[in-house]
């Protein structure tokens, strides 16, 4: 379904967007409090992981041709990489 799969492309560049600021905003909050910006905390490392698999969503995205396909595909990674969000 076509709206189906602009909701889900939609929220998962918001949902980017959001990782993308807890990164920088913990990476800060981190130097101030700990003296060091990034030190493989399991929620830092659990955060990055969460936005290369958004990264990857878009990615996967681009690469297939077939616009019949892709929200196919898309659909199925992001199912996949649901498992990221309790990690983070």
């Amino acid at each position: 379904r076509p709206f189906c799969d602009h909701l889900s492309l939609s929220s998962i560049a918001v949902a980017s967007v959001l990782a993308a600021y807890t990164l920088v905003s913990g990476s800060a909050w981190a130097a101030e409090s700990w003296g060091v910006a990034w030190n493989w905390d399991p929620r830092e490392t659990g955060v990055l992981l969460l936005f290369i698999g958004y990264l990857a969503y878009f990615a996967l995205r681009a690469s297939v041709s077939d616009p019949d396909r892709k929200p196919v595909v898309a659909a199925t990674y992001a199912v996949a990489a649901f498992v990221l969000v309790p990690l983070s």
